[in-house]
């Protein structure tokens, strides 16, 4: 018995850590923090994804969006809102 309440524990707790109790910034204020940082109007935008992530501890939302060959990538902090990272690809540069 004390073996399945140690696994229950186990599972209850990586469940937690896996799952944010609370995000200040939503996933679409993600998309409209990441569009702003790009200078970019919505309208354009011909493909968009956004996902949650782990970096460097902190939980971060991924947002890539695209304009016509264009590639946007903008790391938002889930709690503050801050871009962490951003990138801008365009199809046929050599970086």
């Amino acid at each position: 018995m004390k073996k399945i309440a140690a696994m229950i524990a186990a599972v209850a707790v990586t469940t937690a850590m896996a799952v944010p109790a609370f995000a200040a910034v939503t996933e679409q204020q993600a998309k409209d923090i990441a569009l702003r940082q790009a200078g970019v109007n919505p309208s354009s935008v011909s493909y968009m994804s956004v996902h949650q992530d782990w970096d460097d501890g902190r939980q971060e939302y991924d947002v890539k969006f695209y304009v016509g060959t264009t590639e946007y990538s903008c790391d938002v902090d889930m709690n503050t809102g801050a871009v962490r990272d951003f990138d801008i690809d365009h199809a046929g540069w050599d970086d």
